[in-house]
């Protein structure tokens, strides 16, 4: 029930950081780190991650990844820090590829909680990325698809000045990795021309204007 339970209303505000979904990680390794070897927790993990939601799925897999594939400038985690054995992590990336696939296939990705994250993990997954980048180029080329792209590529950021004890909101456009996946410019010129054939004042007209919008700010001030 991962991605179900990763609600807005529990995400944290102003200066803190997290959601359910890292709670539930740091829930994860505080009750099997000290309580179960290696070999059973990776069991217990992997046979779990059969029933897992798709974008919990693909979190835990990148955890688990990292420990045994740091990123560069990092260690490897020691065995007794380790969710999955390295075999079962390659077991839970070929899962992961085959039910992200799937999704895919049968047009339920987009409908997935927080999707752009189980996306930009199916190309780090990937050793080549035409597949990826041929079907987001599908899914430019339609306008429901177009709309759920720009409402979950419209993050929020939290400032507050030093005098100020109330958290400020404000609309962020994530278009930073874009390139990874698609033709950013073909996904705007897209975005812009369905701006302009929707109801003014729908929900659809709204979600596409504040992402523009965001975006705009952005060219003019940068990535904040």
């Amino acid at each position: 029930v991962a991605d179900d339970i990763n609600v807005d209303s529990d995400r944290a505000r102003g200066w803190s950081i997290g959601d359910n979904t890292l709670r539930i990680h740091w829930l994860l390794r505080s009750l099997l780190l000290d309580r179960t070897t290696l070999q059973e927790r990776s069991a217990i993990l992997l046979s779990a991650a059969h029933a897992a939601q798709l974008a919990w799925l693909g979190n835990l897999t990148a955890s688990a990844w990292e420990d045994h594939h740091p990123r560069e400038g990092k260690n490897r985690e020691p065995d007794d820090k380790c969710l999955l054995t390295e075999a079962d992590v390659e077991r839970a990336r070929a899962l992961f590829l085959d039910r992200i696939r799937a999704a895919a296939a049968d047009g339920s990705l987009l409908d997935v909680p927080d999707f752009m994250r189980p996306i930009y993990l199916w190309m780090h997954f990937l050793d080549d990325d035409t597949e990826i980048r041929e079907w987001m180029a599908l899914r430019i080329e339609e306008d429901a698809s177009l709309v759920k792209l720009a409402s979950a590529l419209t993050t929020q950021s939290w400032g507050q000045s030093s005098d100020d004890l109330v958290a400020i909101r404000s609309d962020r456009a994530s278009v930073g990795s874009l390139d990874k996946i698609m033709d950013p410019q073909r996904f705007r010129s897209n975005l812009t021309g369905l701006f302009d054939r929707l109801a003014t004042g729908s929900s659809d007209h709204q979600t596409v204007d504040r992402f523009l919008k965001a975006w705009a700010y952005q060219d003019e001030h940068g990535d904040w």
